[in-house]
């Protein structure tokens, strides 16, 4: 049969790598550069020896495992892919353009006008204090309540006691740049849904949840409740999922082999 080549995994492995090779030699050839390459891919077809080896026998089962779930674990991933969206979508209504802001000193300019300095400095990492502004409605709204620079803004940097007693401060809360060398905010869905991924996987969360208690430190409450419900829904429901299909069907692997 003419499917008969394809029904072997090798041979689609094999098929897989010689389009992606045929895909990189048409680019080569078009553009005139060598600025892309699937080279690294060919290593794969390695796998068809070693896993003839009986020391690999273990490693074949995994990948068999992986084959026959795979269908249970797209869904998995879809359901994921879902999630983020939503937690993303709602991460941006809530930090959009608030992790780019820091603290900055002020400093008297040469005609005796404030002008700005430096990041303020903190004792610990990140090493720098993010901020929040407070956007008044009414004049004076927030007159010693939080401090007011020399630039109309009211803000909650040295907010434990400026050195005016009207509200006037000697630091500013300014856009300076997104953490993580920019990649981590929540300015479009792209970095919203990775932000909520590195807290779902809780590699570096720290991190995001510390910019945005520091950013929208009025919004405490809501941020907490935001990022446990991530934690619920990607660490301890979608995770926990998709590592109960994977041991089940490697049990299915197991037993089919017994029997």
């Amino acid at each position: 049969k003419p499917s008969a080549y394809l029904a072997s995994h090798f041979h689609q492995l094999d098929f897989a790598i010689m389009v992606a090779t045929i895909v990189e030699y048409g680019l080569l050839y078009f553009n005139g550069t060598d600025f892309f390459t699937f080279r690294a891919f060919r290593l794969l077809r390695l796998l068809r020896p070693l896993l003839s080896m009986q020391a690999f026998r273990d490693v074949k089962e995994v990948l068999e495992t992986l084959g026959q779930g795979a269908t249970q674990l797209g869904m998995i991933t879809s359901v994921m892919v879902l999630f983020l969206v939503a937690f993303g979508t709602l991460g941006m209504a809530v930090y959009m353009r608030s992790f780019r802001r820091r603290c900055v000193t002020l400093e008297l300019g040469p005609d005796g006008k404030p002008v700005l300095g430096g990041l303020v400095i903190s004792a610990g990492y990140p090493f720098f204090q993010m901020c929040e502004v407070y956007k008044n409605t009414t004049p004076g709204e927030y007159d010693g309540v939080h401090p007011l620079d020399p630039f109309g803004v009211y803000h909650n940097c040295a907010s434990d006691g400026w050195p005016s007693p009207s509200g006037g401060s000697r630091w500013a809360c300014v856009d300076v740049a997104n953490p993580g060398f920019g990649l981590l905010n929540f300015d479009h869905i792209g970095t919203s849904m990775m932000a909520m991924l590195q807290i779902g996987l809780t590699d570096g969360a720290h991190e995001t949840i510390n910019s945005a208690l520091q950013s929208e430190a009025s919004l405490e409450p809501l941020s907490w409740t935001l990022f446990l419900l991530v934690t619920f829904a990607i660490t301890l429901l979608v995770l926990s999922v998709f590592v109960a299909v994977v041991v089940n069907t490697f049990q299915e692997v197991r037993q089919r082999k017994v029997i």
